[in-house]
This record gives structure tokens, sequence and C-alpha cells, in this order.
């Protein structure tokens, strides 16, 4: 956080499409965490899935295995939205992934698509 400023508005706008589809927000990167996000006022808690224990292999990072072991540990749906949506893997989940253009950020598209959830 010290060497780029994240882009608070997109996150807002992220944060505040998610609420209004009951959809909790769940960082898969290593860059920011749900720690990270709590900490600098970007997300509050209540937007964020909750934390639990997963039972992965040892020192499993892969981000799209680590998001949908936690969705199964919660008994929850899920959806992708962001940079890891192209991953080919999710072309086995169809419904189950949003996709944008690269370097748009949370556009009008991505909201849309949000809240088409509902």
């Amino acid at each position: 956080m010290t060497n780029v400023e994240p882009d608070r508005k997109g996150i807002r706008k992220l944060a505040d499409a998610a609420v209004s589809a009951h959809l909790l927000l769940y960082p898969t990167g290593d860059r920011y965490t749900r720690e990270l996000l709590i900490k600098h006022n970007l997300l509050d808690e209540s937007e964020l899935a909750p934390n639990v224990d997963l039972a992965l292999r040892l020192d499993d990072r892969d981000p799209l295995r680590l998001a949908l072991v936690h969705a199964e540990a919660l008994d929850a749906g899920w959806y992708f939205c962001g940079d890891i949506a192209t991953d080919e893997r999710l072309q086995s989940f169809p419904n189950r992934y949003l996709l944008t253009q690269i370097g748009e950020g949370v556009s009008q598209d991505l909201i849309s698509k949000i809240a088409a959830i509902k």
C-alpha cells in the first residue's frame, strides 16, 4: 500500500455492488489480503467473506483452489471476477465468472453483471 495507492473509488463501487447483490467479497491474491483491506479501511469486515481454516496441501497458494475450497467450507455459492476470471480452468464452470476487459477496472459493465446475479 505504500508504493501504489489502490483505486479506492473502484473498490467502493465493487463493494457496493456486491452488498446490493447479497454477495461477500473474497480476495484471492497475496497483494491485497483480507487483513490489509480492513486495516487500510478499503473494505469493512462485513463486506468480506469470513475466514475459515482451509484444508489444503502444504504450501498450496493457488488462488483458484483457495477460493473454491473456501466456498466449499462455507457451503457458499461463488463467482469470480478480475484477473482470475480469465483462468482457463473456470471454463468448466459456465456462468460462474464475470469477464471484463483487461485494464478496465471496476467498469459499469462489471457492476451490471454483479447486479444481474441477484
